[in-house]
Formats: C-alpha cells, sequence, structure tokens
C-alpha cells in the first residue's frame, strides 16, 4: 500500500464565490484537478 503524509490544515482562504453562478464543462480529458469532485493539490489525487 501507499505511505502518504497526513493532511495538513489550509493556510489561505477558499475563494468559492467568484465560480458563483458559472459552468464548467468536465469530460474524460479534463485534468484530474478541475473534474467535479473532492481533489486533493497536495498528493494530486481525488
Amino acid at each position: 500500500s501507499v505511505q502518504r503524509k497526513p493532511l495538513k490544515q489550509r493556510d489561505y482562504d477558499v475563494d468559492t464565490d467568484s465560480r458563483l453562478g458559472k459552468t464548467h464543462v468536465v469530460t474524460p480529458l479534463t485534468p484530474l484537478s478541475q473534474q467535479a469532485r473532492y481533489y486533493c493539490d497536495v498528493y494530486e489525487c481525488i
């Protein structure tokens, strides 16, 4: 099994207002970081 470091607390604010009311098309070729699900940019995994 893969061993990963524990998750770290964010040290920045998440800007959710800038995407409010916008549409984002997701296809199988869309990078994982832009797909509609939780994505961890520290570990680059879903």
